[in-house]
């Protein structure tokens, strides 16, 4: 691959032309100031720096098994800038997706193989890739910016086309070129080009990880200037907690979690805490039997809708002997103005007492469908809890948006709609509980 191909070369000049423009102008040049400003803090800054290590060792380590040489620093700055830096600052995200990882090396290995092998390598002439980039730039900036409004729904799904139409026929172009001239793409330097990428974004896993794991404990230990006043008391606590979850996230952040309801005043405090999310995690793994008359086990009944889409959080102390849990948000229909539902569970520390479904109605055109959906989690929920098929009046009455109350083996099933004030949607609530 040449050193800089056209697609670069244009990119290259109106980078250099919206700089040198930015920086004429000082409201722009301000803006930039700022933000270098925001960037360069320490903290920041220094786990930016190890990035730039270890990424430099990674690379010594690919050149001493002969995989990596000069002719790679155009491909592996463009990684660099690219997906590691994008990876780097994304690092908080491994909270919130268990598969993180996995997701990472292959939407990784898709970028690596999409831009740098299908589109990157082969490009248009010069000066079509001078009126072609900022085409593109035009049409992106006009796309996020008809997101920010509903009402510029119709101009977004045609940019969704144009932009669509525009990658496929990019695409096509380029497998076009390869068939022809597969020659010039089948070279030793074209496998380096795609593997050295792949090895770098597989080898920068282990710091993401261990950068997310410093952000967490930072963030809880933060938290703990604000939670505990005895500077002796706030050191145990960092102490036990870095001996007691080590690299086991989840449990650390439920522990802060913990900490934030309770009082804290002691080391007694700070070990009873460490025992109770031990307690709950062995609970999680190995549920009570809860009987009917008393509830339901949380541990059970929040798996229930899980293959749905319905992942119920941690099931905590919220105040006193209130406890409860919720999920993610099921969105029905348009992505852009989408109906949604959620599941909720409440009672106490030894038992659920209500699990509650409730759909959200943001977009009334698409009411049905979202009503269809609300009542085949109902059913699915009503069956799993109670052990009997929801009845039809339950049905209707979700499919009809009415109230109504019943009463199925000791417990009150009960559908339940509240208008919104600004009249443009509704709340539609299906529930059990015990009476």
């Amino acid at each position: 691959m040449e050193a800089f191909n056209n697609r670069e070369i244009a990119f290259a000049i109106w980078l250099f032309i919206f700089f040198t423009y930015a920086f004429l102008k000082k409201d722009i040049r301000d803006g930039f100031i700022s933000i270098w400003r925001a960037f360069a803090k320490k903290l920041i800054i220094i786990p930016f720096f190890l990035l730039i290590i270890y990424v430099l060792i990674s690379i010594w380590f690919l050149w001493q098994v002969g995989l990596w040489d000069l002719s790679q620093v155009k491909s592996t700055l463009l990684w660099f800038f690219g997906i590691a830096t994008i990876t780097f600052f994304r690092a908080h995200e491994i909270a919130d997706d268990p598969s993180y990882f996995r997701n990472a090396i292959t939407d990784n290995l898709k970028i690596i193989v999409l831009i740098e092998f299908l589109i990157n390598f082969y490009t248009f002439n010069l000066f079509v890739e001078l009126f072609f980039i900022p085409l593109i730039a035009f049409v992106v900036i006009l796309h996020a910016f008809s997101a920010t409004d509903k009402k510029y729904l119709p101009v977004q799904k045609i940019l969704d086309n144009l932009l669509a139409v525009i990658g496929i026929l990019i695409t096509v172009y380029a497998v076009y070129r390869l068939i022809i001239d597969f020659q010039e793409f089948a070279q030793p330097q074209t496998a380096l080009d795609f593997i050295v990428p792949i090895i770098l974004s597989i080898a920068l896993l282990p710091f993401i990880f261990m950068l997310h794991a410093y952000m967490s404990y930072e963030g809880v230990f933060n938290r703990l200037h604000f939670l505990i006043k005895d500077e002796f008391v706030r050191a145990y606590a960092k102490r036990s907690a870095l001996i007691n979850y080590k690299f086991n996230l989840s449990s650390l952040r439920r522990w802060a979690d913990a900490l934030c309801r309770e009082q804290i005043d002691t080391i007694d405090d700070i070990n009873r805490m460490h025992k109770e999310v031990a307690r709950i995690e062995a609970e999680e793994r190995n549920p009570p039997l809860v009987q009917f008359g008393v509830g339901w086990s949380p541990y059970k009944i929040s798996t229930i809708l899980e293959d749905k889409g319905l992942k119920v959080g941690h099931y905590k102390k919220i105040y006193g002997n209130e406890w409860s849990a919720s999920s993610n948000y099921l969105d029905i229909g348009d992505p852009k103005m989408p109906n949604n539902i959620a599941y909720y569970l409440e009672g106490d520390k030894s038992a659920v007492k209500v699990i509650t479904l409730k759909m959200n109605i943001n977009n009334t055109e698409e009411r049905d469908k979202a009503h269809k959906a609300l009542c085949e989690l109902a059913s699915l929920l009503h069956i799993h809890a109670l052990g009997v098929e929801i009845n039809q009046r339950i049905k209707r009455s979700i499919m009809r948006s009415e109230d109504i109350e019943d009463y199925v083996k000791t417990k009150i099933v009960r559908v339940k709609i509240t208008s919104w004030r600004n009249k443009k949607g509704y709340d539609v609530i299906f529930s059990i509980s015990n009476p």
